[in-house]
């Protein structure tokens, strides 16, 4: 049974959304029963309720009251016993609050009110909807989820317009699905009819053509999923849809899987595009945002070239590999502070005219995957993962998965998720790509120990260039790039691996970032680039002494953020921040309340970086 907390303080509209939510579920023969902030709601008495549905409200959640509190009791109920849960709008905010408190919900600078088009990456919940536009009414929003939440749905003006959270059958709608056009036109008018000055932010996108119905289906998926959540869930950048996955039952023993020549899209990225995605939220993020908890000394590695043609096929057996040097044995992500990983991986590069080749080998006695679908978030299974920063600016980086099927997950960063206007394209696939792997062992078959999986792929220069000052790089240049690989703890259930519940994953990585998020790039190794031909004799790593400039100001942004998260401001005043002055001069920042500028020189050269996290000199 469905309940429908209804949260609406106003008798008249509280009573006319009763009717809504109540036609909309009894269409679906999917019982309900309304309750509201006046009603006790003990444990036992939520306990009768499979499914959970918060409506919007006139509170805001981005406040502390009695009324909230309550809400919050009630979500937290049915989250804990991981139960189906909608919230929309008001219900949306409340239900991210509820999970991972206020750190995560804020007042927007302007409302968003009309009717607005949401960019929706596929997901179930938004089964059989097309180019939707729907209605907004709302003064605060969610923003900076973390890792355990899929945003599956955005636009330009408020970027998480809808998230699930985790594999649950939880999901946030930050817009109305219930409201129909005449509604919320009668709505808004009695709206702006009271305060004339807020009709300056409606918008319209609504066209003749649009099939408004289609709304409807938000419900009808919602309740269809959560009755049937013994489905496994396969994420897609910024979305998760859901996919029932079967068993391979096909054994494969020392092959190597190849794909090349993938059928590409054709986006191509431009700084035009980047400009407008940071136009569109200056904001500071206002929540705490972690330090690393190492010492500064990023990973380095001299690539060389390679003048034959290598054959992508995940074995990596050609002269120019044989003569080519390993990094070092990966870490765990956070540093040495943790236990040294239990499987050895290591990475080999090289490049020519035409590619960056990328040659990974992991210890593995148990080889298995389920991903198959390109661009699923393909670090629920195993995985090996590629990151490339060309200009080193920590903005405008480039992502790349890959499991032990050779499904690929390539996508491309404005800037840092911690950072104001970030935004993932994961539509883009990355043209001329070539990937492998080799496994040395059998593939999901439990009933045998496996020796491992090793990993090629080339990217080619032509998709790098779009953010790299020079591409094929030039002698000397130098590129921040780390390396992941994901790895779950299983057990074998019925012939099959399935992931420990509970357990998270191992994070194990070429150089460390000091905790647990790959997307802080200042802490990625340095790749140097030689003209040499690899094996022909060797080039020190030269280490550049800007980089430890920039290095003192991104102290100086950790602390400028976290003086923002205590003071909702930023300060030009180093004594207010928690940094050793002596030193940090002749250090300058200008500061506005919403915005910081930081300089410091360096033997005539002077580097800045302001409150996004980008430095450039």
């Amino acid at each position: 049974m469905l309940l429908i907390y209804n949260v609406i303080l106003d008798n008249k509209k509280r009573k006319k959304y009763d009717l809504v939510f109540s036609k909309i579920f009894s269409d679906l023969n999917f019982p309900c029963k309304i309750r509201y902030l006046k009603d006790e709601l003990t444990d036992s008495g939520l306990s009768q309720f499979s499914h959970l549905l918060i409506t919007g409200s006139e509170l805001f959640a981005s406040r502390e009251n009695e009324n909230n509190d309550k809400v919050l009791r009630v979500i937290r109920y049915f989250v804990n016993q991981e139960k189906a849960i909608l919230g929309i709008c008001y219900g949306h905010q409340m239900l991210a609050k509820a999970i991972s408190g206020k750190k995560v919900c804020r007042k927007r600078e302007e409302p968003e009110f009309g009717w607005k088009k949401v960019e929706i990456i596929s997901n179930p919940l938004f089964k059989g909807i097309k180019n939707p536009v729907f209605y907004e009414s709302h003064y605060d929003e969610v923003y900076d989820l973390d890792e355990n939440y899929h945003v599956i749905a955005t636009n330009l003006d408020c970027s998480v317009q809808a998230f699930q959270y985790k594999n649950l059958p939880i999901w946030g709608v930050q817009f109305h699905p219930e409201v129909d056009y005449k509604t919320g036109e009668i709505s808004l008018q009695q709206r702006f009819k009271e305060f004339p000055e807020q009709k300056k932010y409606y918008q319209n996108e609504m066209n003749e053509t649009q099939n408004y119905e289609q709304r409807l289906k938000v419900f009808e998926n919602f309740a269809a999923l959560s009755s049937r959540w013994e489905i496994e869930i396969v994420e897609l950048g910024i979305s998760s849809p859901i996919v029932p996955m079967g068993t391979n039952k096909n054994k494969t023993t020392g092959t190597a899987v190849i794909q090349k020549g993938i059928k590409m899209k054709k986006l191509f990225i431009t700084l035009s595009i980047l400009i407008s995605f940071t136009i569109k939220a200056q904001e500071p993020y206002v929540d705490y945002l972690p330090e690393p908890q190492i010492e500064f000394n990023p990973q380095k590695y001299v690539c060389y070239k390679t003048d034959i043609s290598l054959i992508i096929n995940g074995i990596m057996n050609e002269e120019s590999w044989q003569k080519c040097e390993w990094t070092d044995y990966f870490i765990d992500i956070e540093g040495d502070v943790k236990p040294k990983p239990y499987f050895q991986t290591r990475v080999k590069m090289l490049w020519d005219d035409d590619y960056f080749y990328f040659g990974c080998e992991m210890e593995e006695p148990h080889i298995w995957a389920k991903l198959k679908e390109r661009d699923s978030i393909i670090f629920y299974d195993n995985d090996f993962e590629i990151f490339i920063d060309p200009d080193g600016d920590t903005h405008n980086y480039y992502e790349f998965e890959m499991n032990s099927f050779n499904t690929v997950w390539d996508l491309f960063l404005s800037k840092p998720y911690r950072d104001p206007g970030c935004k993932v394209l994961d539509s883009w696939d990355i043209q001329g790509l070539k990937t492998a792997i080799f496994i040395d062992g059998t593939l999901n078959d439990p009933s045998d120990i496996d020796k491992g999986w090793s990993v090629e792929v080339a990217i080619p220069w032509k998709v790098l260039e779009e953010c790299a000052s020079s591409c094929p790089p030039k002698k000397g240049d130098q590129w921040r790039i780390n390396f992941s690989r994901v790895e779950w703890e299983t057990e074998i259930i019925d012939g099959k691996y399935e992931k420990i519940k509970g357990n998270p994953e191992h994070n194990w990585v070429w150089s460390p970032q000091g905790l647990i998020n790959m997307h802080y790039p200042e802490m990625w190794g340095f790749v140097q680039f030689s003209e040499l031909e690899v094996g022909a004799g060797k080039e020190k790593f030269v280490w550049n002494p800007e980089e430890n400039t920039k290095w003192k100001l991104r102290q100086i942004y950790y602390k400028e953020r976290t003086y923002f998260y205590q003071n909702e401001k930023f300060t030009n005043n180093i004594e207010e921040l928690d940094v050793r002055t002596k030193s940090f001069k002749p250090i300058r920042i200008y500061a506005t309340p919403n915005y910081f500028e930081a300089s410091l020189s360096s033997r005539g050269n002077k580097c800045f970086i302001s409150n996004d996290g980008r430095t450039w000199k």
